[in-house]
């Protein structure tokens, strides 16, 4: 562990500006967890509480762990990482409730079990590396690509008491796996994310801003 070991700690609040360097392992508390100041991450890393909120602070905390996976452990937390400078390389979710999470180059998103997950790519591609659950209503899961989906490894969504949406260039540089033969409600083109949805677009859908 690298904070909080056999004894978590109750709460962990960082300040900007400045860095916080973790070298791996876990940051464990019982509460919240708020990163003020930018984080850099040297080895793969566990975020940890106990049905509490993990932010990081749009403004002033960036994320970089590049060329390492970021797990979030949260139970029933919500985590937020907004910042358009954000460079993650794997983010999974082994519990949480809502999840945001942004990355300004291309990122993938592991094996997930949420409340709901909205995972957008500033530039590069969006890829899928494990499975992603998501028990909320409404739109449960938003991928959002601002070059190509890809499911190379023929991975799932699931949402049991709401939808997903994928949000992508092009069919014809996506890769959607096995997500080509689970039921998808509609298709649609000349659409980007944050351009609102006709009514008729009900269900699972596929989003692409090309026009064919």
């Amino acid at each position: 562990d690298v904070v909080g070991g056999n004894l978590a700690l109750a709460s962990l609040t960082t300040d900007a500006p400045g860095t916080t360097q973790v070298y791996g392992g876990r940051v464990t508390t019982t509460g919240v967890q708020t990163y003020n100041d930018n984080v850099v991450l040297g080895d793969d890393t566990t975020f940890k509480t106990t049905n509490a909120a993990i932010t990081f602070t749009t403004a002033t905390s960036a994320v970089n762990a590049v060329g390492h996976a970021v797990f979030f452990d949260t139970g029933t937390g919500a985590v937020s990482a907004q910042n358009v400078n954000n460079d993650f390389n794997q983010v999974n979710v082994t519990s949480a409730g809502a999840v945001t999470v942004i990355d300004k180059n291309a990122m993938t998103v592991g094996s997930a079990s949420v409340t709901s997950i909205l995972a957008r790519t500033l530039s590069g591609d969006l890829s899928l590396g494990g499975n992603v659950s998501a028990s909320g209503t409404g739109i449960a899961i938003t991928l959002v690509a601002k070059d190509n989906f890809k499911n190379l490894a023929n991975h799932n969504l699931t949402t049991a008491n709401g939808r997903w949406l994928i949000y992508s260039t092009s069919p014809v540089a996506d890769t959607r796996g096995a997500l080509l033969t689970e039921a998808y409600n509609f298709k649609m083109y000349g659409t980007t994310f944050g351009t609102a949805l006709p009514a008729a677009a009900t269900g699972n859908g596929v989003i692409y801003s090309a026009i064919p």
